[in-house]
């Protein structure tokens, strides 16, 4: 079966540059289709029947908030995908309130893109399959749980404690932390460790450039001997013998 992108944005650049990162070989065959803006986009889905829609979410016009409400509407089974040069957490909130698979950052790193097209194309198989109806395509609460890891992602260098997350969304911290350990299988303090660590690894591989310093900062730490040490029993080494063995 043949599945039907359409991939919208007003920098023509970023227009290429995501048709060009979709790594065809890893997905189901597909065609892909583009449009210059939400209203271009709106003559675009007359004709094409949209499995998955990538859309940037600031356009003049039409937003992609907007539009994706839209082709919602026209093919209630289209899996979204946001994109943004703005972290943004009320963007956030607003996509996840459409039941996107995934909110992306610009720029849009490759398995990153990969991983939201694979849950995409498997949200689609299962509704093919009858597993899933579109009023619980997905359950309130991963809803909940992916609005808690947008904003720890929005606010990585930041104090984060489950409380001020739980004021966002207006649940209690306990009620909140309780749903989180269901869908992630850990709690709270765990997935926010675990997620500075890792995006800690991913600058010390991929950013040379960057001190240890300045990573620690960016991930949250307040010193670079706690990152240090939190690394180290995270990862068997500090974080200069993994930059190095990288």
């Amino acid at each position: 079966m043949m599945l039907h992108v359409l991939i919208v944005d007003d920098e023509w650049l970023d227009l290429e540059g995501l048709r060009d990162q979709i790594p065809r070989l890893l997905l189901p065959p597909m065609e892909i289709h583009t449009a210059e803006s939400g209203i271009h986009a709106l003559q675009v889905i007359q004709d094409v029947p949209v499995d998955i829609l990538i859309t940037d979410v600031n356009m003049p016009q039409l937003s992609g908030i907007d539009l994706a409400g839209i082709v919602k509407e026209k093919y209630p089974d289209a899996e979204i995908l946001f994109v943004s040069g703005y972290d943004d957490f009320e963007y956030a909130r607003q996509a996840l309130a459409l039941s996107a698979v995934w909110y992306l950052l610009k720029p849009v790193q490759d398995d990153e893109l990969l991983t939201a097209l694979l849950r995409a194309v498997n949200r689609l198989g299962a509704k093919g399959r009858g597993e899933e109806s579109p009023a619980v395509q997905k359950s309130r609460e991963e809803l909940l749980t992916d609005q808690v890891c947008q904003y720890v992602f929005a606010h990585l260098s930041e104090r984060i404690t489950l409380a001020d997350i739980a004021g966002e969304l207006h649940y209690s911290a306990n009620h909140l932390g309780k749903i989180v350990q269901e869908v992630l299988g850990m709690n709270f303090s765990a997935y926010l460790q675990k997620t500075r660590l890792s995006y800690a690894a991913h600058l010390l591989r991929e950013k040379k450039q960057m001190g240890v310093g300045e990573i620690a900062h960016l991930t949250g730490y307040t010193s670079s001997d706690s990152f240090a040490r939190v690394f180290r029993q995270e990862y068997g080494l500090t974080p200069r013998e993994y930059r190095h063995g990288a």
